[in-house]
Formats: C-alpha cells, sequence, structure tokens
C-alpha cells in the first residue's frame, strides 16, 4: 500500500513532522518496506501551451514547437513527440533544471534549430512510472505556473506492506483511520459531489468463452489427473472464472467436468467472486460441491 505524505495530511490533522510520523506508524502493526521521494524540488518546470508545430527542416523525426510558457515568455522546443499537438498544454522543464535522472536541461543546438526546453514525462520528474509520453495539463490552468503549485508533485511515499488481515487499511482513508490515534489526530470531513451520468446500453455484451473445450482438457490433464488421484497425500484441484457457469446443453462447464471425473480425482477450489459473475449462487455451489472442497 503506497501512502502518499502530502495526500495523508491533506484527509487528517495530523502535523508531526515525517520523520515522526514515519518512526510511529509500525507501532500500529504497519511494516514499512520502503520511503522514497517523488518530484524535483522547486525549480522551473511549467505548464507551456503548445501553439505551433512544425517539422524539423533537416530532421524528419523532429518537430519544432513554439511554446507560450506564460511569464517565463514564448519558447522553442525541439521534440520528437508525435503525440503532441497546438492547444496542447504540457509540463516544460526550462533551462538549468536538473532532472531527476541527474541530466540538466540546456538550451541546444539541434541541426541549427535551437531547443529552450524540454517536455517532461513522470519518471523524469521523480515517479516510478514508466510512460514516453509527457505529462498533459488540464487546458483550465494557466500557462507558466509551476509544477508544484498545480499538485503535490513533491512528496514522501511510504509503501506499507499489508497482511492479508489488514484490508480495513486498504486505501488512503484506511491507513488514516487507522493511525490517526497514534498523532492524536483525527479525519477531515470531505464533501463529495456525484455527477450522474445517464448511459443507455444498446445490447448485452457476450459472455465470455471458454478458451479450451472439456476434450481439450481431457487431453491435457486426464492422464495427471488420474495418476494423482493414487496418491493420497496429493489431489489435482480445479479453480473456477466464471466461463465455467455458462449453459451448454442444460449444464454448466463444471457439471460437465464433474460428471467426467469422480470426487477423488478432481476436487474445486470455489472461487465466490467469480462464481457470481458467472451468474450463479455461490451458497448453492458451496452445497453442491461440498465433497469436492478440500480448504
Amino acid at each position: 500500500m503506497l501512502v502518499s505524505l502530502e495526500w495523508l495530511r491533506e484527509i487528517t490533522t495530523i502535523k508531526n513532522t515525517e520523520d515522526d510520523i514515519i518512526e510511529k506508524i509500525p507501532q500500529n502493526g504497519l511494516e514499512i518496506e520502503a520511503v522514497s521521494k517523488t518530484g524535483i524540488g522547486k525549480q522551473n518546470v511549467v505548464v507551456g501551451e503548445i501553439i505551433e508545430k512544425d517539422n524539423h527542416p533537416e530532421n524528419k523525426k523532429l518537430y519544432i514547437a513554439k511554446v507560450n510558457c506564460g511569464k517565463f515568455g514564448e519558447k522553442q522546443i525541439i521534440t520528437d513527440l508525435q503525440c503532441v499537438k497546438v492547444g496542447d498544454k504540457i509540463l516544460t522543464a526550462l533551462d538549468g533544471v536538473v532532472l531527476a535522472d541527474g541530466k540538466t536541461v540546456k538550451c541546444a543546438d539541434f541541426k541549427g534549430v535551437k531547443s529552450e526546453g524540454f517536455f517532461v514525462s513522470w519518471e523524469l520528474i521523480g515517479f516510478s512510472f514508466k510512460s514516453p509520453d509527457p505529462i498533459f495539463i488540464d487546458s483550465s490552468i494557466e500557462n507558466g505556473s509551476l509544477y508544484d503549485e498545480i499538485l503535490p508533485f513533491n512528496d514522501t511515499v511510504i509503501d506499507i506492506e499489508l497482511t492479508a488481515n489488514r484490508g480495513d487499511c486498504l486505501g488512503m482513508k484506511g491507513i488514516a483511520t487507522d493511525i490517526k490515534a497514534r498523532f492524536d489526530a483525527d479525519l477531515v470531513s470531505f464533501d463529495y459531489n456525484y455527477q450522474q451520468v445517464e448511459t443507455k446500453v444498446e445490447e448485452k455484451a457476450e459472455p465470455a468463452k471458454p478458451e479450451i473445450t472439456i476434450d481439450d482438457f481431457d487431453k491435457t490433464f486426464k492422464s495427471a489427473i488420474k495418476t494423482i488421484a493414487k496418491d493420497n497425500d496429493v489431489y489435482f484441484a480445479y479453480h473456477n472464472h466464471d466461463p465455467e457457469f455458462q449453459i451448454i446443453d442444460g449444464k454448466t462447464i463444471l457439471d460437465l467436468l464433474c460428471k467426467r471425473y469422480n470426487k477423488d480425482e478432481l476436487k474445486v477450489t470455489v472461487d465466490t467472486y467469480w462464481v457470481q459473475a458467472g451468474g450463479a449462487d455461490p451458497a448453492q455451489i458451496l452445497r453442491k460441491l461440498s465433497g469436492r472442497i478440500p480448504c
């Protein structure tokens, strides 16, 4: 579970220092696996709007983009990105910015054309998310806005390992609820505004089709099933998804499998989520397969 420290402060009244928070979280039985930083500090990474885009006269793979960077003026940027177009707003690193990979953005000459900046990706500003695309910014954000004024890009991320019994801590609100008392803090109340969208389903989607037939299953597993059935300490178990509950000649695929193999030969590890997704009743299936469920 990745916990944003900035987000944690936003949804609680925790005022403790970063070091204090990191030190005390394990006292709630939550193990911290790692702590990492995002962002590249206060630097001139700004919102730039592409106002012109032309092909580079000497290199067919490059483009010349004229970018409006607000109070930082217009900048000319050479890029190989085909996905950007006039009107796009993109995070732009200006001359002198030191990126997360340690490289410094400098004004440079690309075959006789000057470049005064660089369109940045998530990875270049300190995030683990890898993408060849730049960071697109909403059109409502003012040109020239510094990146850390838009969102808390400069953050501390705490990686907490959650055990199977700590489902209550899935999500930021779960973590905040669990640790707030440790810091004598409260949750901040939120006002949620939901927009109702009317959608019309034109046609019902076809159910997923099984990737193999019953005969394919026999060819692949029959020999193994018969061999394993002779060993009292080992059993062959089938894990279901939703296609097994499609009806074929009045029977489900799972019914047909169980008809071919007796209870000693084929066990079933019932996944109740996929039982429901397949349109069957989990309780009824559990009763029906009671002699085949090993655990």
